[in-house]
């Protein structure tokens, strides 16, 4: 339940630093935090949230570039 303080960090860090910028910089980071925060109480391994925590990211980095260059 420790880590679960860190994930909402990252999760409030990554919400600042995207309304502070005029571009896409850490909104991918936003849903991976949440869902490593669910795995958390879940009590899943750290190893794994950190895992999952950047499974997650990838994968919205990845869906973002191809919607972002369909519309441009």
């Amino acid at each position: 339940m420790v880590l679960a303080w860190i994930w909402l960090a990252v999760l409030v860090l990554a919400i600042v630093v995207e309304a502070i910028t005029d571009q896409l910089v850490s909104i991918w980071f936003v849903p991976a935090a949440i869902v490593a925060a669910v795995l958390d109480f879940c009590a899943v391994s750290p190893v794994l949230q950190v895992i999952i925590f950047l499974v997650v990211a990838a994968i919205g980095i990845a869906l973002s570039k191809t919607v972002l260059s369909k519309l441009i």
